[in-house]
């Protein structure tokens, strides 16, 4: 199963809660550094940098199960990291963005149950597409999208990639091998890579769904796509698609 933005809209709640629970947490924020122009001395266990949901994840785990003194530092006044929310001026229209929808992977689960966090399978939603050149932002008035039968196939032939390198990349980088060992793979431009290995037509399915390479994404190194659209999120899109067809 997937969780999809049925409980996104939630989101907001969820980062509330996190917040009033990680109340004795520093939050480094531009605001704190003008009132505090000086530094900061903490002596804390572990200093987690970034407070989105990994960031805010380690910060409950380690504070409340863990017994484990911890200062979280996000630059932003809010945690949520790309799980965002816009307030539409002079309207009460809100319009949640960024983060999609959770795979079940690892404790995702158990994490969102903890906050009573309600989830949902997502539906097949029918959606006006606009093509656009990432690279530029202007929109492409003569593309064809990739059929869906070579999207699918140059899908399973990524997912085949992702599932090679899944060990070194997921769910963390203590098994990544040292610089002179690094596969070459991973530090070929994905535009040659995927010229390479057939993947031209799975390149927009990956990055409308990931985000990665807005501003051009051939010039990128497949690590980096891989980092953003790995095994795991592969092998849950392929599930998904495949319930839906």
């Amino acid at each position: 199963m997937w969780f999809s933005h049925h409980f996104k809209i939630m989101m907001p709640r969820l980062f509330n809660i996190l917040a009033h629970s990680l109340c004795v947490c520093v939050i480094l924020t531009a605001a704190e550094e003008s009132n505090n122009p000086g530094p900061i001395g903490l002596v804390r266990d572990v200093a987690i940098i970034g407070g989105g949901a990994s960031g805010t994840y380690a910060a409950v785990r380690l504070r409340e199960d863990l017994n484990t003194s911890m200062v979280l530092i996000e630059p932003r006044p809010n945690l949520g990291g790309h799980t965002s929310t816009y307030h539409i001026p002079k309207t009460n229209i809100s319009i949640n963005f960024g983060v999609q929808s959770y795979l079940p992977y690892g404790p995702a689960k158990d994490f969102f149950a903890r906050f009573g966090i309600p989830t949902a399978i997502p539906t097949n939603q029918r959606l006006t597409a606009l093509n656009v050149d990432v690279e530029t932002g202007k929109i492409l008035e003569d593309y064809s999208a990739p059929s869906a039968n070579a999207t699918n196939e140059a899908f399973q032939r990524w997912l085949s990639i992702t599932t090679k390198y899944r060990e070194i990349l997921e769910p963390g980088y203590w098994d990544f091998p040292s610089p002179v060992d690094i596969p070459a793979d991973l530090l070929t431009p994905f535009g040659d890579f995927a010229k390479l290995n057939k993947l031209e037509a799975a390149v927009p399915r990956i990055v409308t769904i990931s985000g990665v390479g807005y501003g051009g994404v051939r010039d990128l190194l497949t690590f980096n796509v891989l980092q953003a659209f790995g095994a795991s999120l592969t092998n849950g899109q392929s599930s998904l698609q495949a319930r839906l067809r």
